[in-house]
């Protein structure tokens, strides 16, 4: 699913970054040149120069264990620092923007109709669906392997395929859409309305009226044929097997998504992909008991919400907005579609799904190609938003397809010390702060992101374990690389450059984010500089930190001075998990 949140209160200041604190005596190093950045490892102090006319200086504190569990504060003191800390902007409570669009000079409202609320795709309800797969499905993974290699038998394990192999348009069939992963199924009554060269489009028979005709529904089937289906099968691959034998995608058209989004809520469940349906029905003995899921519709499809403009079901939903809400939808649906069924039946070695942070990381990565085909735009091109402006119709794809992965990303930048790439909480942040390390590490890694992103999910390892496969055993050096770029890169220096490592190729995320609006036109302050704490002359500050995360911290030192900024963990100097780079700004 896609979305951000309305945001109660905005971080105000958080912290540090990247560098090696481990223990050490103060190196004798000369000063820094206006824009480096310097990894301090093996020492847990730095001396700094004043030069002629004073210089400022931003710290990046990592904890880069990979226990995102693993706290840690650290307490930074400075002695020969200037008596005020080098000015920042800090982030206000405002309550937050509900909606966050890019908008055209002149003309805000771009996506939205002016009648919609537009609320944001619901990220929770699909952090549940995952974790409820894990849980009820993972003891199945062998079952599931015997039963298609014995499938093509005459023991009766198909009998009850509530999807077959040969349907017709005008055909009645009953799915189960409970989202009770093997239980409890909730069968509703769907008529085959389009078989498209991708697609068996199917709608539910009580959808509410006004809603698509079958020729509409055809279309949203030709669109998934020629825009969603090659996208993602050309970077993630194609699903692991054609349970069903019809060689399509099932897309049901259903009230039931529509119901699952209470009225006036803020967020939206525009539909899904459930991997109960790529496990058998019925148990047997030749495979164990509890083998089946007696709720499976077994077979690859979607579950997607229908056009409602009466507003019958739940608010109301116009064609305009279900066929937007479709596109995004299933191109992030069909990347769990894939990673879920090859884990399953190609990479037979794997005992598992993916973990949830990465594989909605991979799933957000979806969104954000289809923004660069549909804005015939390339990643590493460094986007501003005159980039974006210079056409309509690069706006509107980043308003249809790349609006939410940088609004998650906001979160993260707001509340970037208890937050991280890794956390297991599935968060807004931490889905914000997946997405763009992933681009990060993508654009790093020098190959072609297919190549990339084809590894990540034809793996039959997890987490991070998987990312040091494609990445390489420097992942943990990658990631402090890339919070420092979190802050360091596009920063605004005058005759100077930051090392490529620091930088973030393909997104000028101070440009973009400068024209973001709130759901009522208004302009919402950008999130730079990323919050920090200022640490003056013999005045400790200490932040903490979580596994992953990262924190930031200023200072100035005077002309012809020179200082000293100490890190200690306690008494002590901090574990070689926790990392301190120096970056001169000014």
């Amino acid at each position: 699913m896609l979305a951000s949140r309305p945001r109660g209160v905005l971080f105000v200041a958080v912290i540090a970054l990247v560098a090696a604190c481990k223990s050490g005596s103060e190196p004798s190093t000369p000063g820094l040149d206006l824009g480096e950045i310097k990894p301090n490892t093996n020492v847990n102090s730095q001396t700094f120069e004043g030069g002629s006319a004073g210089e400022d200086f931003v710290l990046t504190a990592s904890n880069v264990s990979t226990s995102f569990a693993t706290t840690l504060s650290v307490t930074f003191t400075g002695h020969g620092l200037n008596a005020t800390a080098p000015a920042a902007k800090s982030l206000i409570a405002s309550g937050g923007p509900s909606l966050m669009r890019v908008a055209s000079e002149g003309a805000p409202s771009l996506m939205r109709l002016a009648s919609e609320s537009a609320p944001e795709p619901s990220d929770a309800f699909e952090e549940r669906l995952r974790r409820s797969e894990n849980a009820a499905l993972t003891s199945k993974f062998g079952a599931a392997r015997k039963w298609l290699a014995s499938r093509s038998s005459s023991n009766g394990l198909l009998s009850r395929d509530a999807i077959p192999s040969s349907v017709t348009v005008g055909q009645k069939l009953s799915l189960n859409v409970s989202l009770d992963p093997c239980a409890n199924a909730d069968q509703r009554r769907g008529r085959v309305v389009a078989i498209t060269q991708k697609a068996i489009v199917i709608a539910d028979t009580a959808n509410p009226i006004g809603g698509y005709t079958d020729a509409e529904y055809a279309a949203v089937g030709a669109t998934f044929d020629t825009l969603v289906a090659p996208l993602d099968e050309a970077n993630f691959g194609t699903p692991g097997h054609d349970l069903d034998g019809n060689g399509h995608i099932v897309m049901f058209f259903t009230r039931a998504v529509n119901e699952m989004t209470a009225r006036g809520s803020t967020s939206v469940v525009g539909g899904f992909f459930f991997a109960r349906d790529l496990f058998p029905v019925v148990d047997d003995p030749n495979l164990g008991a509890g083998s089946g899921c007696p709720s499976s519709n077994v077979g690859e499809m979607f579950y997607l919400m229908v056009p409602d403009p009466n507003g019958l079901v739940s608010d109301a939903r116009s064609k305009d907005y279900v066929s937007l809400q479709t596109i995004a939808t299933t191109g992030h649906e069909y990347q769990h579609l894939i990673n879920a069924s090859r884990r399953l039946y190609v990479n037979t070695q794997a005992t598992s799904f993916e973990t949830v942070w990465l594989n909605e990381g991979l799933s957000h990565v979806a969104e954000e190609l289809l923004f660069y085909h549909v804005a015939q735009l390339q990643p590493k091109q460094n986007i501003t938003i005159n980039a974006l402006r210079s056409t309509q119709t690069g706006i509107s794809a980043f308003n249809n397809y790349q609006l939410f992965n940088f609004g998650r990303y906001r979160t993260f930048l707001e509340a970037t010390t208890n937050h991280s790439p890794y956390a297991p909480n599935d968060d807004l942040e931490t889905r914000g702060a997946t997405w763009s390390l992933l681009r990060y590490l993508a654009d790093r890694r020098g190959t072609a992101d297919t190549d990339t992103w084809g590894k990540l999910v034809n793996s039959i390892k997890t987490g991070l374990a998987n990312m040091t496969d494609v990445f390489g055993s420097t992942l943990s050096d990658q990631i402090r690389d890339w919070q420092v770029s979190v802050n360091a890169d596009d920063y605004p220096l005058t005759g100077a450059t930051v090392s490529a490592n620091f930088t973030q190729p393909s997104w000028n995320f101070r440009s973009v984010f400068s024209a973001f609006v709130n759901g009522s036109g208004q302009p919402v302050p950008p999130p730079f500089p990323v919050p920090s704490l200022g640490l003056v002359d013999a005045s400790p500050v200490t932040l903490t930190l979580n596994g992953g995360s990262v924190g930031y911290v200023r200072f100035s030192v005077p002309a012809g001075a020179s200082a000293t900024v100490t890190w200690t963990s306690g008494s002590s100097a901090p574990p070689s998990t926790f990392v301190v780079t120096s970056f001169r700004t000014r």
